[in-house]
C-alpha cells in the first residue's frame, strides 16, 4: 500500500486534543454539491454542538474555526463520491476518496483512519468495458462503487466513419461497410484498453451482446486480462442498474480476496505466526510483531488502557477517562502501519473463528 505524504501526517498526527474527523459520501446520481453541501453544514453544527459540550471554549474554538474556513472555502468541483476532513490543533486535511463509506463525526483523542486505510488497501478493483453498437464505454469498480472513466479514443463509432478509406467508404454493400467500420471502431477501443492496462494492473468485464464481445475478443490484445462476461443488450442502463448486474461478480471477487487471507490466516497459525481477538493484536502489535493486520470492515472495539500491563480489555466506564480508547482497532491500524506492518480488510463475519481480528506476526 502506497500512502501520500499528506496521508501519512494524519496517520502519524500527533495526539492532542480535540481532533475531529468528518466522513461523508454522496450518491453520484444526486446533484454533488448540493447533497454534500447539506451534509458539510450539518456535521459542522454537529462537531460544533459536540465540541461545546466537552472542552473549553478556549480549546475547542480554535479547530472549531479551522473546521468551518475549510467548510466554506470548499471547492465542489474537486470533490469525489467520499470526503474526508481531519482538523486539530496542530493539523488539518482534506481528502477526495474514490470509496463509499458510511457517514461519521468522530472527536476524540486521535483521528479517525480507518476510512482513509481502506481507501488506500482496497484490492478488489475491476474495470468494466460496455460495448454497444455504437458507443463504448469504461468504467472502474470496487464493491458498491462504480465511476466512469475516460478512455483515451473517440467512443462513438460515426467518429471513424471520416477515417475510412474512400473505396471502402463507398463501398455498395451496407453489411460489409457496417462490418469493416465496427471492426474499426472495436480495435481503436482495444488500443484504448491496452492504455489502460498499462497504469492499472485490474481484471477487465466485458458487458455487452453476444455478438459484439465475440468481435472484440476477435481483435483485442487484451484477452488474457478479461476476467468474465456479463451478456446481453445494456445500451440505456443507469449506473445503479449496472452495479446490480455487477453484484455476483463483486460477490465472486470479495470470496476470492478472503479465501486468498484465510489460507495466509491459517498457514501462520500453523507456523505459530497468529494472534488473533483484539486484546492479544493490541499486545503484539504494539511490540512490533505486525507484518499484516486482517481485520473485518465494520469491527470496532472500545476499551480501556492499563498502562503498567500495556494491554487493553472491554470498556469500562468505571475506569479513568484517560485511561479510554473509543476504538482500540482503529489504534492497532495505526501501529501496525506505523511499524511497516500492512492492513488488510475484509467482510463482516469473514474472522468469525478469529474474533473478528488476526495478526500474522514477524516472528
Amino acid at each position: 500500500m502506497k500512502f501520500s505524504a499528506e496521508e501519512l501526517q494524519v496517520i502519524n498526527a500527533v495526539k492532542y486534543f480535540p481532533m475531529v474527523s468528518i466522513i461523508v459520501s454522496i450518491k453520484p446520481e444526486i446533484g454533488l454539491k448540493a447533497e454534500l453541501a447539506h451534509k458539510l453544514k450539518i456535521a459542522v453544527d454537529d462537531v460544533k454542538r459536540n465540541l461545546h459540550n466537552k472542552y473549553p471554549e478556549t480549546q475547542w474554538m480554535p479547530v472549531f474555526n479551522k473546521l468551518a474556513n475549510i467548510v466554506d472555502d470548499f471547492n465542489y468541483e474537486t470533490a469525489t463520491i467520499t470526503t474526508a476532513i481531519f482538523v486539530s490543533p496542530l493539523l488539518s486535511k482534506v481528502f477526495h476518496l474514490q470509496v463509499p463509506v458510511e457517514d461519521k463525526i468522530v472527536i476524540n483523542e486521535s483521528f479517525e483512519v480507518r476510512d482513509l486505510v481502506y481507501a488506500n488497501t482496497n484490492s478488489i478493483k475491476y474495470l468494466v468495458l460496455l460495448l454497444t453498437g455504437k458507443v463504448v464505454k469504461a468504467f472502474e469498480g470496487m464493491p458498491g462503487y462504480l465511476q466512469p472513466i475516460k478512455l483515451d479514443m473517440a467512443d462513438r463509432i460515426e467518429a471513424y466513419e471520416l477515417d475510412m478509406p474512400g473505396e471502402v467508404a463507398n463501398f455498395s454493400d451496407p453489411d460489409k461497410h457496417k462490418e469493416i467500420l465496427q471492426d474499426k471502431f472495436l480495435k481503436e477501443a482495444d488500443k484504448a484498453v491496452s492504455k489502460l492496462l498499462k497504469t492499472r494492473n485490474e481484471p477487465l468485464v466485458l458487458i455487452g451482446v453476444d455478438r459484439l464481445i465475440g468481435h472484440f475478443k476477435s481483435v483485442s490484445q487484451n484477452t488474457s486480462s478479461i476476467a468474465g462476461t456479463i451478456h446481453g443488450n445494456y445500451d440505456n442502463t443507469t449506473i445503479a442498474e449496472m452495479q446490480q448486474i455487477l453484484k455476483p461478480y463483486e460477490d465472486e471477487l470479495k470470496m476470492q480476496y478472503t479465501n486468498k487471507w484465510l489460507k495466509e490466516i491459517e498457514k501462520a497459525l500453523n507456523a505459530n505466526k497468529l494472534d488473533f481477538g483484539i486484546e492479544q493484536v493490541w499486545k503484539s502489535a504494539s511490540e512490533k510483531q505486525g507484518r499484516v493486520l486482517v481485520v473485518e470492515r465494520n469491527f470496532m472495539y472500545p476499551a480501556y488502557y492499563e498502562s503498567k500491563e500495556k494491554i487493553i480489555h472491554a470498556d469500562d466506564i468505571t475506569k479513568a477517562a484517560a485511561q479510554h480508547i473509543s476504538d482500540a482497532v482503529d489504534d492497532v491500524m495505526v501501529t501496525v502501519l506505523q511499524n511497516g506492518g500492512e492492513v488488510v480488510f475484509v467482510d463482516e463475519g469473514a474472522l468469525n473463528d478469529y474474533q473478528h481480528i488476526a495478526l500474522l506476526k514477524y516472528y
